[in-house]
């Protein structure tokens, strides 16, 4: 957890978003980041990894209300894992195991406004 927590800036860096959840058992934010320490290379470090946690020893399925963000894909920050996208109405599902944790990497919409669903990276995971 804490060599991805290295290896993306938005944690220190970014901006805290609350995410409202339907569910008082789950605790959900996004922090965004820009990447402009970064200078010229700014745009390849911004990023918006979305947090989500179970607060609760059992199982939930929660929605989150994600305001501004609808269409967009996520993407598990450990394994690569391809998860549900947000839809329409800006509300994206998940369910979640008990005290169970998910770090997820909000993609951008491409040039076009249309969803990403590729990547060009899988994550890093270093040990020490």
């Amino acid at each position: 957890m804490l060599a991805v927590r290295k290896e993306h800036d938005a944690f220190g860096l970014g901006a805290y978003r609350n995410i409202p959840a339907d569910s008082e058992r789950v605790l959900a934010f996004t922090r965004t980041y820009d990447g402009a320490e970064h200078g010229e290379d700014a745009e390849a470090h911004a990023e918006t990894p979305l947090c989500v946690f179970n607060l609760s020893s059992q199982p939930v399925t929660a929605r989150l209300e994600m305001t501004g963000m609808d269409r967009r894909t996520v993407r598990d920050l450990f394994g690569g894992h391809e998860f549900p996208a947000v839809d329409e109405a800006g509300t994206l599902t998940l369910t979640l195991g008990g005290h169970g944790v998910y770090w997820l990497k909000v993609r951008p919409l491409d040039a076009h406004g249309e969803p990403m669903t590729t990547t060009t990276a899988a994550p890093v995971i270093t040990a020490g």
